[in-house]
């Protein structure tokens, strides 16, 4: 129960922008329960978020393990594709949005975004086939 001390520590850190805080938190509440994944996917989540390279780095190479694994698979996405929107690289944002609208449990939520996501980075003909699977799939 320890860990739980750690994401509310986290998550005040959180609400006082103290991301370093955070991270320390969150690390420490992924070594005492390993098998949680949203421990796992908070802490990338702020490690995204860093000034350092490395760490940014790392971060996505724990995302693109995650991308492995049925459970953490479509959480794992929706951060690589938050990020690629976030950096501007548009080839990561195809890349990632496509994965994970490809995804057993992609929602609706998940369509629409990428759907706007699409018309964003200029993409109409995906944003026509999108919103064709969005109508057959809830008529």
């Amino acid at each position: 129960m320890l860990f739980r001390s750690h994401t509310v520590a986290a998550a005040i850190a959180l609400e006082k922008h103290d991301a370093s805080a955070a991270e320390m938190h969150l690390a420490e509440a992924v070594r005492l329960e390993p098998d949680d994944k949203r421990h796992r996917l908070l802490l990338t989540a702020v490690r995204l978020e860093s000034k350092s390279p490395a760490k940014r780095d790392a971060a996505i190479a724990d995302l693109e393990a995650m991308r492995g694994n049925p459970a953490t698979s479509t959480d794992a996405l929706r951060q690589l594709l938050d990020d690629a929107i976030r950096r501007g690289e548009a080839a990561d944002v195809r890349k990632f949005g496509e994965a994970l609208i490809a995804e057993k449990t992609c929602n609706f939520h998940d369509k629409l975004a990428w759907l706007g996501t699409m018309r964003r980075f200029g993409s109409p003909r995906s944003s026509q086939y999108l919103l064709e699977q969005i109508g057959r799939a809830h008529v």
